[in-house]
């Protein structure tokens, strides 16, 4: 059965507009989430590690996956603090852990204790900021343009391991991994409290209408207008709807971005240019999430995600084909395109139903599966590859699951949110 989520066409009007105050918001949020991609980077300092510590691959990498852990799970607790106080605050939090930890994190060369500076803290830093800085750009926005907003907001996150890997690389040859940590580390305690003081917070007694600034009187057209809590969510069938199609989207994503060189070394063997991948995933992640989120303000949340998700199908059914360098870049391309509106169509799908008052509470209640997506799918693949010394399976598996994603999208339906006539 289909639930309907009603959107009123004509009531939307023409309250379209973002405030020059909310662009300005929006506009200093990406530039906090470029400040707290480093997980995607972790991979070089973890390389680094294995040379200057003596550790093992594992013990390289467990901080990663600490990282993804607990920032999935906390994302529910920021969620809720963001959206109870201000965002500011979780933000500034998590400025905090970014720096502390990676300032910690160079005063010591124990295995277990970096999955606790390395790993614990800065997935305390990643989804305080990253679940607050969208939450608070959402509120900016008119109802047509939540998407849209959502995908801007949020490309800094994609684009900063572009920026970041260079720059890693340049601090680790010029004066090691320890000063690396350091420089990181100060930087984030300068700039993500400064940023975060600067960033305009929305007033939240007002919900689904333009902040200061915005003459415009908008529309909340969201099925349940901002009157269910986010303990009254886990009630509805849409939210877990929701998690399942974000699982389904997001695992392929995650598996690439742990194991892009290893699926180019197994794929392309006389390719030297494997890494390349970990850049063109991250760009065209950051192109997917405007694409989509933009879709989504046009045609509905939903039925952007089901051509996101139908094109993802095919790719990953043609990708155990793509054997060299041009084929597996584009193949790359397609699939990081494709994962790049995972997120932004999650802030869609939520305020599409619910409205944009606990938009951050109820993005970190289904952020969990995130994690869960993060964990499973690498393993799962390597497992497949281990056993069977090829990708092939892996790529089956994550096409049939990105399948039940596709299917989940009928269980809602929307439709085009249209401009009223002036």
């Amino acid at each position: 059965m289909e639930m309907d989520i009603q959107v009123d066409a004509e009531n939307d009007g023409l309250h379209n507009k973002i405030s020059p105050r909310g662009k300005y918001a929006i506009f200093i949020g990406v530039l906090l989430n470029l400040t707290s991609g480093i997980q995607y980077c972790w991979s070089l300092l973890g390389k680094q590690m294995i040379s200057d510590f003596g550790w093992t691959a594992v013990q390289a990498t467990r901080p990663y996956s600490i990282i993804t852990l607990v920032s999935s799970l906390w994302s529910i607790a920021a969620g809720r603090w963001g959206d109870s106080k201000k965002p500011r605050y979780p933000i500034i939090f998590g400025g905090c852990m970014l720096g502390g930890g990676l300032i910690l994190s160079s005063m010591h060369q124990n295995p277990l204790l970096m999955c606790i500076t390395g790993g614990a803290m800065l997935g305390l830093s990643s989804s305080s900021i990253t679940c607050n800085v969208a939450a608070s750009s959402i509120k900016w926005a008119p109802f047509s343009k939540k998407g849209l907003v959502t995908g801007i907001a949020t490309c800094g996150l994609a684009l900063s391991s572009v920026y970041m890997t260079p720059l890693i690389n340049g601090l680790l040859g010029n004066v090691g991994l320890r000063n690396t940590f350091v420089y990181m580390g100060i930087a984030a305690l300068v700039l993500v409290p400064l940023l975060a003081f600067l960033h305009p917070q929305p007033d939240k007694s007002k919900f689904d209408q333009p902040q200061e600034g915005n003459n415009n009187t908008a529309v909340d057209n969201s099925k349940y207008k901002n009157t269910i809590t986010p303990n009254q969510a886990l009630k509805t069938k849409e939210l877990y709807i929701c998690a399942l199609i974000y699982f389904c989207g997001a695992m392929c994503g995650q598996v690439l971005a742990s194991q892009a060189t290893l699926i180019a070394q197994a794929q392309v063997p006389e390719w030297t240019g494997g890494a390349m991948l970990v850049i063109i995933l991250a760009v065209f992640n950051a192109l997917g999430r405007f694409f989509w989120s933009a879709a989504g303000d046009k045609i509905g949340p939903f039925s952007a995600a089901k051509f996101m998700l139908g094109i993802q199908f095919v790719n990953l059914l043609c990708f155990n084909f793509y054997t060299n360098a041009t084929t597996l870049i584009i193949g790359t391309a397609v699939l990081g395109f494709c994962f790049g509106g995972d997120v932004p169509l999650l802030w869609g799908w939520l305020t599409s139903i619910y409205g944009s008052k606990y938009c951050g509470s109820l993005q970190g209640m289904v952020t969990t599966v995130w994690g869960l997506s993060g964990t499973i799918g690498p393993i799962f693949a390597a497992y497949l590859m281990d056993t069977t010394g090829s990708y092939t399976s892996a790529y089956i598996g994550m096409a049939v699951i990105v399948l039940i994603g596709f299917g989940a999208t009928f269980l809602i339906k929307d439709q085009k949110i249209l401009p009223a006539k002036s």
